[in-house]
């Protein structure tokens, strides 16, 4: 019997010296390296290992070797967000022409003594005096592109004297990802924040926080510091559901006391503006530069400017309404607007029931296309029947007000069916909006389970003399979106995810005002961090427990006769002065106008 060993390891004369085709040897906050080359061999694939101040920080690398966290190369909007340090990379191993050959003596292995001499790299904290002039600061963000194994991000941030507010915003898109805010160690924790559509829920009495929505912007009231001292910014990904499709950015700035007062906002909506409406003066009239009708609200009291005040845009955010479209005059009054009288308006309730557009997970769905002619090939018969479904449920009024004539409005009909090409439900995806004409010849295969989509395009015959009729503007728009359609070949190819509401149908008619309209004034909305919320007063509403909101005015508008609007209307107020929020319940009547008459008040 003969026994061997091989405790050495075969030194090989590779002759490569490795070095990085671009980096940055000191940056803030950002650890951005380009590919591992070399001018005398050719790298397939490679390892290396970083240490952070002499530990092991991170793996990086090409190819196949399950520790590597992230690839090469990691610059630009890929730059890797990391803790302040001195990094050094450290070669753990090269393949070169099929055969692995380690920087450093391994038992069994080949190994090569030029695989070293990496440049180490310093990266500092960020701070109040780096990154950008723009309304934030400092960016650090996460796409699907880059590897899942680095979507946990952390960074450091250095504070300095005179600051005293800390601003974020984060955006986490459908799937929830959390951000945290800690004092100088992550057991310190100042806040935290769970983001994302598919929480469905708002949480503002515990940390973490909840927003059930795409982002938030937030601040917080910095503990007394020393100089010295710092925050650890974390964001951790896919809290939820674990679903590697997400994407999030987190953007922050610091603020001194000088650069916001949160007082001076509080102070801006006191009870006595609120009361100062000039009922008399509230008059409704015809503008036909913006095609539109106006109520418009004069204050006796100075209307305040603080929510449009860029100083503390990421504390407070300008709202402009909703309903009507309310917006700041410009002689102290707020103005409310129809949507564009007189025009020909969309209409898409043609189908039996409106549901969710929540993504679903499906079996593969197949878009090709030959020429105007698009094939969806399903491979499962669920998703099949629900396409199908929905087509065939659609209110017969879509059809029945049909008319073969293109000078007609009736004639403008479309379906809208929403693809999104993307390998799992998520944030990443290629989202397209699909539209062809009722003359389009749609067939349906039961065997095959294909639908075959013939996209007809109409030409606009539609006249439209009258400025504001913007019918052939929004027509336009859709035949945009027609040949977009055919003409992008992005959204060809397999899908593995539909919509629960894939389809929509869509009419368009003469739009008149009618019925009521409801408007809400331009208001200021802060949304707070825990106990550091400025103006816990009776003068900010919180109707989703997590944003906070000072109003001046809240309406609701009524035309009593559409054939006449501008004569015959009422306004009152909906907010209620017991919360100064708004309530659509409590109903004040303000002023009331019939045939041109004011018979409220006398």
């Amino acid at each position: 019997m003969i026994l061997s060993n091989c405790n050495c390891g075969e030194m090989v004369p590779c002759n490569c010296h490795p070095y990085f085709d671009n980096y940055q040897a000191e940056s803030a906050g950002l650890l951005s390296v380009g590919n591992l080359v070399s001018n005398s061999c050719t790298l397939d694939e490679y390892v290396i290992d970083w240490f952070r101040n002499g530990e092991k920080y991170m793996t990086s690398g090409i190819g196949n070797d399950p520790d590597i966290d992230t690839f090469h190369p990691f610059t630009g909007n890929a730059a890797i967000p990391v803790l302040d340090g001195t990094y050094v990379p450290v070669i753990r191993y090269v393949i070169i022409l099929g055969e692995v050959i380690f920087a450093g003596q391994k038992q069994c292995r080949k190994w090569c003594p030029d695989l070293s001499g990496l440049p180490q790299i310093i990266v500092s904290a960020f701070d109040c005096d780096s990154g950008s002039t723009g309304t934030w600061s400092h960016e650090i963000a996460y796409s699907t592109e880059m590897d899942f194994a680095m979507a946990s991000r952390k960074v450091t941030f250095n504070l300095k004297d005179g600051l005293k507010y800390f601003a974020c915003s984060f955006r986490a898109d459908q799937v929830a990802d959390r951000i945290e805010i800690f004092y100088n160690h992550e057991s310190n924790l100042l806040v935290a924040w769970e983001v994302g559509s598919e929480l469905n829920e708002y949480r503002a009495d515990q940390i973490p926080y909840r927003e059930a929505y795409f982002d938030i912007k937030f601040s917080i009231v910095l503990p007394p510091y020393q100089s010295g001292d710092f925050l650890i910014i974390k964001v951790t990904p896919s809290i939820v559901s674990s679903n590697p499709n997400t994407t999030w950015t987190a953007q922050f700035k610091c603020l001194t006391e000088a650069q916001i007062n949160f007082e001076e906002i509080c102070n801006s909506f006191p009870q006595s503006l609120r009361e100062s409406i000039d009922v008399n003066g509230i008059v409704h009239v015809d503008n036909p530069s913006t095609c539109s009708y106006e109520i418009r609200v004069p204050y006796t009291e100075q209307l305040p400017s603080v929510p449009y005040n860029a100083r503390v845009y990421s504390e407070m955010s300008p709202i402009s309404g909703n309903g009507g479209g309310w917006v700041y005059g410009s002689n102290n009054y707020f103005t409310a607007r129809t949507v564009n009288y007189r025009t020909f308006a969309s209409a898409a309730n043609h189908l039996p029931s409106y549901e969710s557009t929540t993504c679903v997970n499906c079996d593969k769905i197949i878009l090709t296309r030959n020429d105007n002619i698009f094939v969806f090939t399903f491979t499962a018969q669920a998703d099949y029947d629900l396409y199908k479904s929905r087509i065939d449920s659609v209110d017969p009024a879509f059809y029945s007000g049909f008319v073969i004539d293109d000078t007609d409005i009736n004639f403008y009909r479309y379906f809208r069916l929403y693809y999104r090409k993307a390998n799992s439900c998520g944030d990443a995806g290629i989202n397209t909006y699909l539209y062809w004409h009722i003359t389009s010849d749609m067939v349906w295969d039961d065997v095959a389970k294909n639908l075959t989509l013939t996209v007809q395009n109409p030409a606009i015959n539609l006249v439209c003399s009258d400025p504001c009729m913007y019918a052939c503007t929004t027509l336009n728009n859709i035949h945009y979106s027609v040949n977009n359609f055919l003409n992008n070949d992005d959204i060809l190819g397999d899908t593995w995810v539909r919509d629960e509401r894939p389809f929509i149908t869509q009419a368009y008619y003469l739009y008149t005002p009618s019925g009521s309209l409801y408007g809400t004034p331009s208001y200021a909305v802060y949304v707070s961090n825990y106990a550091a919320a400025p103006c816990l007063t009776p003068g900010g509403c919180y109707p989703r427990g997590v944003t906070y909101y000072w109003y001046v005015g809240t309406f609701r508008w009524e035309v009593t006769d559409a054939n006449d609007p501008l004569n015959n209307w009422k306004l009152y107020s909906t907010l209620n002065p017991a919360t100064n929020c708004q309530d659509n319940n409590y109903l004040e009547l303000l002023k009331e106008v019939s045939n041109g008459i004011q018979i409220y008040p006398i």
